[in-house]
């Protein structure tokens, strides 16, 4: 775990790197110091979380930009030249080539070809004469941040009361709520689910033994004895089954939500603090925040594999235990030649699914060929021996063998269209169905036969729940 010495250090050694990057950029020496303070003073708050699970250097140098954006938005300054940032990061900054890439986002091909927009420049200021950003000042607008922030809060508080006071008989404003604060309890009701997956229909949830009224829901996930969901508002919400709801937060737009249902975790990605996005796991059964760590609004939580958090940065995949320890990279996607690269879709004990263009490739530990069937996102059979493949260009999503690449299909008839699709075992998939006139079909199926049906009633599409949103099915139409 990092502490404020740890930090002191480090803000010592890198502040002159960055002050000299940002002179770079085009500003003056007083500006990139005040810069560069800023970007210290906010990382400090989080430090310890990027310690967990983030480069230092990479999550340091996505806030030494976004503070400077922010400082020429409202000096209405233009944008530093891509080509400029990308030379800042590889010259003055000292970033890898994969470290500046997920700085910005792109490709090393990308990244290389915005360096050859740019003449190579040596430092404006001898480096030397840049001395490192006071420490004491780094901590002096740290504090002076949080107690902006305080009293801010105050007045805000004193201006709602002022308010409810002035207006006491007309409305009264409810209160503001954040990530970890209860939202009213609702209705439950004692009621077995014939279906081996959750799913929703027409503002009810159903559990395994409790239907609960939650109103209108977005997307879902099972977490222990509980589940996930985004409400219509499109902030992040657990419940249990006794009907109490926590506020999670708010998933970034593009956020996948994935959890693990055997150990009740949840995670994303969070927007719920304006320009600090951050990947948090939740314990839905414990009911309390297991961690969180600063990250990219690019980066996208991918699965549990066992207790351990799979994520990625652009086409950069890690391993993350959020119970404690730093994560690892497991996969790189940056290959020289575009058509060899691929992102991690799904894992599964070393079985990895990759999405590679417009089909998944199947990369199994020790095996030196890889399948590749069609699809556009999928996701793994818990043993790793079965693929669900999203459908592309309007096909139907589709069940295959993982070790050979065989197309399985699905066990409908023509005219049927599958709108869902999740794995409740090994070798049994729960399949969300349009049948058209005769309304929606929620039916479990193993390779030999189908059983459990459920005809959810009321108007809409219902929702199954999908332990993550790996598979992102849409159907044909």
């Amino acid at each position: 775990m990092r502490g404020e010495r740890d930090f002191e250090a480090y803000a010592t050694a890198r502040g002159a790197a960055v002050v000299r990057g940002l002179m770079l950029l085009g500003l003056d020496l007083a500006e990139a110091e005040a810069t560069a303070t800023a970007a210290l003073a906010a990382l400090r708050s989080d430090w310890r979380d990027v310690g967990q699970a983030a480069e230092p250097d990479v999550v340091l140098w996505a806030t030494v930009l976004a503070v400077d954006a922010r400082r020429r938005r409202r000096r209405r300054d233009p944008p530093a030249a891509d080509g400029l940032v990308a030379q800042a990061l590889r010259g003055p900054a000292g970033l890898e080539e994969l470290q500046a890439c997920e700085v910005l986002g792109v490709s090393v091909p990308r990244l290389r070809a915005l360096l050859a927009t740019v003449t190579p420049e040596p430092d404006p200021v001898d480096g030397p004469s840049v001395l490192a950003v006071p420490y004491a000042r780094v901590r002096a607008v740290s504090v002076q941040d949080r107690r902006r922030t305080w009293l801010l809060t105050t007045g805000l508080v004193a201006v709602t009361v002022l308010a409810v006071g002035l207006a006491y008989r007309v409305s009264r404003p409810e209160p503001v709520l954040r990530p970890g604060d209860d939202l009213p309890v609702v209705a439950t009701a004692q009621q077995d689910n014939p279906s081996e997956v959750v799913w929703w229909a027409d503002g009810t949830l159903h559990l395994a033994e409790t239907a609960v009224e939650v109103g209108d829901v977005q997307r879902l996930v099972a977490a222990g004895r509980g589940a996930a969901y985004v409400d219509g508002d499109g902030r992040l919400v657990a419940v249990t089954p006794d009907g109490r709801r926590t506020l999670l937060g708010r998933p970034t737009a593009r956020s996948s939500l994935v959890s693990s249902p055997r150990l009740g975790l949840v995670a994303w990605t969070d927007a719920s603090v304006p320009d600090e996005p951050r990947i948090v796991v939740w314990d839905v059964d414990e009911g309390e925040r297991v961690s969180g760590v600063v990250t990219s609004p690019r980066a996208r939580t991918i699965t549990f594999d066992g207790g351990w958090l799979t994520f990625g940065t652009g086409l950069t995949d890690w391993a993350w235990d959020p119970h404690g320890g730093t994560a690892r990279e497991t996969g790189n996607g940056y290959a020289e030649e575009p058509a060899e690269r691929t992102a991690l879709v799904d894992v599964v004990a070393g079985t990895r699914l990759e999405q590679h263009g417009y089909s998944l490739r199947i990369v199994r530990v020790g095996k030196g060929r890889a399948e590749e069937i069609p699809g556009f996102g999928g996701t793994l059979s818990p043993d790793g021996r079965l693929v669900l493949a999203g459908g592309v260009s309007g096909t139907e999503p589709a069940l295959f063998d993982a070790r050979t690449g065989a197309a399985l299909g699905t066990p409908f008839p023509d005219g049927w269209r599958v709108r869902a699709a999740t794995f409740v075992s090994d070798d049994r998939v729960a399949w969300l169905v349009d049948r058209g006139a005769e309304g929606h079909l929620i039916v479990t199926c193993s390779l030999e036969e189908c059983t459990d049906e459920v005809e959810p009633q009321g108007s809409g599409t219902p929702l199954i729940a999908l332990d993550s949103t790996r598979l992102s099915v849409a159907g044909a139409g």
